[in-house]
């Protein structure tokens, strides 16, 4: 799923740039008579149909400031491509416009879109560039249909026995077939399960005035539902996230900065959760790579996929497979613009699936690594996927656990990908 700046747009900037300047030197003819007059640009989202797509175009003004008051634009022009490379103009519409069917699309083939804002000749700064991967609908059903709360982050245990969800600020574990489900802990997140045992690892938080930030690290057994602290968390000298199991018996991983002189870098820990013996085992510093979000161990234990950039200042990330052995870092899944992140790899090691905000906002997309092929999965018909609320989870080679918005209600959901 590499993909490439664009030479057009490049070019129209360019001209953008060149025409501007003319503009403000030599005419003073916007709406209020202004010489630094500015178009505003809708702000856009594109919506995967089965070979179809629909294009937003949202006024960005009422939630956008501004140093002086924009001038609306006579028109916007969408432009298409289906390499990111090569743009042709796709149609005009008139600024009132919200909505942009686009027919007649090929299904599992990649289109990107960007508008542009004119006015009396002149053309905008550009909005950014979305894509989307047109595909047929993707059967679905609830999971655990009979859990009434609205639940977050909800995740199986590795026989399907239990399940463990948020609600609220509170953390839940719940046995298949019980009618109601057992408290943990409030102020817990990043609850994961073994992958060989019913043992859910989480941490608990803590305040101090308006701050909250990690407190420990705990382990919670289901057989007589005991929870033991496995270390406590000497924030701020050092701060951990996102514990996760490998595929190795009693060994939980973590991301922690601990003896990071710079805190920014974030480097993986693995722990034996009987002795209780912790050891770094990635030293991303050394490499300038900063990690980011959930990540996922391979099923042999020897490579984890995560989330990471190698420039701090830029915001974006992509999908990275480490070897722990080697210490190499391969890109899995990288774009120039778009965020990419949470992958979760599939039983057959074949399929990862990730969030990317590549369609405006963040969706889920599934990578096929045998093919080099990405198809994008969400939305789903009467669902709204909100990847800040949910964990990746596959259930089997073909199935992936979320979950997503319901009637304003988060509900888990079992998505069929073939």
């Amino acid at each position: 799923m590499k993909r490439s700046l664009h030479n057009l747009k490049g070019l129209i900037l360019l001209a953008v740039s060149v025409l501007i300047l003319i503009t403000l030197n030599a005419c003073n003819d916007d709406e209020e008579g202004n010489s630094n007059a500015f178009l505003w640009s809708p702000k856009i989202l594109v919506l995967k149909g089965d070979a179809q797509a629909t294009l937003l175009l949202t006024d960005p003004r009422p939630f956008t400031e501004y140093v002086s008051p924009p001038t609306t634009p006579d028109y916007f022009e969408i432009f298409v491509s289906e390499d990111n490379i090569s743009f042709s103009p796709l149609t005009k519409v008139g600024t009132d416009v919200t909505q942009v069917p686009v027919d007649k699309l090929t299904n599992g083939k990649s289109y990107y879109f960007f508008v542009t804002a004119a006015r009396q000749g002149i053309t905008s700064a550009l909005t950014d560039t979305v894509m989307t991967i047109p595909s047929r609908a993707f059967a679905t059903e609830s999971y655990f249909p009979d859990v009434n709360e609205s639940v977050e982050t909800l995740t199986t245990s590795f026989d399907r026995n239990y399940i463990s969800y948020n609600a609220g600020s509170d953390l839940y574990y719940r046995e298949s077939g019980s009618a109601s489900g057992q408290y943990v802990a409030t102020n817990a997140n990043g609850a994961t399960w073994s992958k060989n045992s019913n043992q859910l690892a989480y941490i608990t938080t803590t305040t101090s005035g308006i701050s909250r930030y990690p407190h420990e690290l705990r382990l919670l057994t289901t057989a007589g539902g005991q929870s033991t602290t496995l270390f406590s968390i000497d924030y701020p000298n050092f701060s951990l996230q996102y514990p996760e199991f490998t595929g190795n018996a009693d060994e939980l991983t973590f991301f922690s900065n601990e003896n990071n002189p710079d805190k920014s870098y974030y480097d993986l820990w693995k722990m034996d959760v009987i002795t209780l013996q912790r050891q770094r085992i990635t030293s991303f510093q050394s490499k300038g790579f900063y990690t980011g979000g959930r990540y996922d161990w391979s099923h042999n234990a020897e490579e984890v996929y995560l989330a990471g950039r190698y420039n701090i200042q830029k915001y974006e990330s992509d999908i990275y497979k480490v070897n722990i052995s080697s210490a190499a870092i391969t890109p899995i899944v990288v774009s120039p613009q778009w965020f990419e992140s949470n992958p979760a790899i599939s039983p057959d090691n074949n399929r990862i699936a990730f969030t990317s905000d590549g369609s405006g906002r963040g969706e889920l997309w599934v990578y096929d690594v045998a093919k080099s092929r990405t198809v994008q999965v969400t939305p789903i018909e009467g669902y709204l996927f909100d990847e800040r609320y949910t964990e990746l989870q596959w259930l089997n080679d073909h199935e992936i656990l979320i979950t997503a918005f319901k009637n304003t209600k988060s509900v888990p959901v079992k998505i069929t990908l073939d």
